[in-house]
């Protein structure tokens, strides 16, 4: 089994529940088998949350795809 895609999903919930600054930000990781792992950055609060995304994917792209997901190192 390897790892074919990584995507980011950012959510613009600033302004809710009082809270002035406030972008979830989700990714989901699929594998060649179809297997499906959904996480979240937590970074959610202040600036860095704009810059989350693109860092997910760039890390990704060099250490994630084409990977094994179940080796742990």
């Amino acid at each position: 089994m390897k790892i074919v895609s990584v995507e980011t999903l950012c959510l613009d919930l600033s302004g809710q529940d009082g809270i002035a600054f406030w972008v979830p930000v989700f990714v989901r990781v699929t594998t060649d088998e179809g297997v499906v792992g959904l996480g979240e950055l937590g970074m959610a609060y202040g600036v860095g949350a704009k810059a989350g995304p693109a860092m997910i994917l760039a890390l990704a792209e060099r250490f994630l795809l084409g990977q094994d997901p179940t080796a742990p190192e």
